[in-house]
């Protein structure tokens, strides 16, 4: 069986679609009913902890260090042109909002 560059893009983006369909209905249905459950101090403590869980070294070095060292490469493709704009796009959360969340 031979596969194209079309199949297996349209596979893969299928298959990403259903396991980010799946994330949201298990985070719809298991955790925003259990933190809603929480006191308001509880409520604030588990997102603090949400956030301190995420922004750890090694998200940072893969979402930040990878696109700055892909920014600097001589050969401009398309998938890492596209790749940079979006960790650009994440930055300004994680760097603006973050520290006042804490």
């Amino acid at each position: 069986m031979e596969f194209s560059i079309n199949s297996i893009t349209t596979i893969s983006t299928i298959l990403l679609t259903g396991l980010t369909a799946g994330l949201c209905f298990t985070w719809t249905n298991a955790v925003t009913p259990g933190i809603g459950r929480l006191d308001d101090l509880g409520y604030l403590q588990s997102f603090q902890e949400m956030n301190r869980a995420i922004i750890n070294p090694l998200f940072l070095v893969v979402f930040y260090l990878l696109q700055e060292y892909y920014m600097w490469q001589e050969s401009w493709s398309l998938p890492f042109l596209g790749m940079s704009l979006l960790m650009k796009c994440w930055k300004v959360p994680i760097w603006k909002t973050h520290p006042l969340k804490n």
